[in-house]
């Protein structure tokens, strides 16, 4: 019969890891026991730990911001500020409208170097060009017409012809009988007229007022 004393002293498996592990973080500060029995190593400041989360350290969700709750008030901000700034737009066009500009009466020729049915070309203080035709010869201001020479379709310039008693743009095939309504064309299918211009006349002289701006 064997004695006892010959056989090694029974050691339990699990007090041997743990003096194991004793001895190890007794010889490496930097590594520590968690709760759950799972090594840890605690490196220098900002590096990253191996260990599982666990339900002791996992963050708590209700301290989480809720982005979607931040996203639609901010959508919902935005929304208010433009529909703000359009009514705050309106408001201030309704009570603090534009003026209109600046006009002013300018000497265009004298009634006698007009023939009937000829037409000059005026140029306006802002660069518009306006075409003054003399449609009679009665010696009155009814007998011109200053119309812009601007094709209002495209913007191409028209000219007056005096066999036809139209104005003609000859990009598009565009025609406007002697008052600037237009008959033919893009313009006509537009309901595009030539825009007008006032005349009088003082003194055997023909004046129109147009905008200096």
């Amino acid at each position: 019969m064997l004695d006892n004393a010959s056989y090694p002293k029974y050691r339990h498996p699990r007090t041997v890891a743990a003096r194991l592990f004793d001895s190890a973080a007794t010889a490496a500060p930097g590594i520590a026991r968690t709760r759950a029995g799972v090594a840890r190593l605690d490196g220098p400041p900002g590096m990253s730990s191996t260990a599982p989360t666990t339900l002791d350290n996992a963050p708590d969700p209700s301290q989480a911001p809720d982005r979607r709750s931040f996203f639609s008030l901010l959508a919902m901000g935005l929304g208010l500020t433009g529909g703000y700034g359009m009514f705050a737009a309106l408001a201030a066009r309704f009570l603090y409208p534009s003026r209109p500009p600046d006009r002013r009466w300018m000497y265009v020729t004298a009634l006698r170097d007009v023939a009937q049915g000829g037409a000059i070309l005026f140029s306006a203080p802002n660069g518009q060009a306006i075409s003054v035709t003399r449609l009679a010869d009665r010696g009155e201001v009814d007998d011109f017409i200053a119309l812009s020479s601007i094709c209002p379709h495209l913007g191409c310039k028209v000219h007056w012809e005096s066999q036809n008693k139209r104005f003609f743009c000859p990009c598009h095939n565009g025609a406007f009988d002697a008052e600037g309504i237009a008959t033919a064309g893009p313009p006509f299918d537009a309901h595009q007229n030539l825009a007008r211009f006032p005349l009088k006349v003082e003194n055997g002289n023909l004046f129109i007022e147009v905008p200096v701006a």
